[in-house]
């Protein structure tokens, strides 16, 4: 007995077995990006081209005054900050983690230790990216955060989407 399959048959199983290009979390809405504080060329240089590749959108800021700007703008569920992008970095992850709606703050550092875990976490981050990235590094990261933020936003309740986003000034 011969088996016949239909061309439409073939393209259906190739789909199927085909990778699926990594999908991010709907956040609904054009005003959705990450921001990323970022002083080393190379780090912008992999932040912008895995963004682009998952089709999300990155905005870059060169320092803390300037990220600051950016939500009231544009919802940043999640920030990355370069260690090396301020002299006192505690207290920029902090200014970032306030925030509102409260952004996921992750710390990219090239060293990843419980001590450095224990101030970031004082200082209102979330979590530590080490450097150099990884574009697999990133997107996991990034997508969990993500995920994250949108289960405290849930727990939150609705917010009206005619209100501007504060700063916290």
């Amino acid at each position: 007995m011969k088996t016949v399959f239909s061309n439409a048959g073939i393209q259906s199983l190739l789909r199927t077995l085909r990778p699926r290009r990594r999908q991010w979390p709907d956040l609904g809405g054009s005003r959705t990006a990450a921001l990323a504080v970022v002083a080393d060329a190379a780090s912008r240089d992999t932040l912008l081209r895995v963004f682009q590749d998952a089709g999300r959108e990155l905005v870059l800021a060169s320092t803390t005054a300037s990220a600051v700007e950016l939500p009231q703008r544009r919802l940043c569920p999640v920030i990355l900050f370069d260690l090396q992008a301020e002299q006192d970095w505690q207290s920029a992850v902090s200014r970032l983690a306030s925030l509102e709606p409260h952004a996921c703050v992750i710390l990219m550092s090239p060293r990843c230790d419980k001590n450095l875990w224990d101030e970031v976490t004082r200082s209102g981050g979330t979590d530590i990216l080490r450097t150099p990235l990884v574009a697999e590094d990133v997107l996991r990261t990034v997508e969990s955060h993500t995920r994250i933020w949108q289960c405290r936003q849930k727990l939150r309740g609705p917010r009206s989407t005619d209100q501007p986003f504060s700063n916290g000034v």
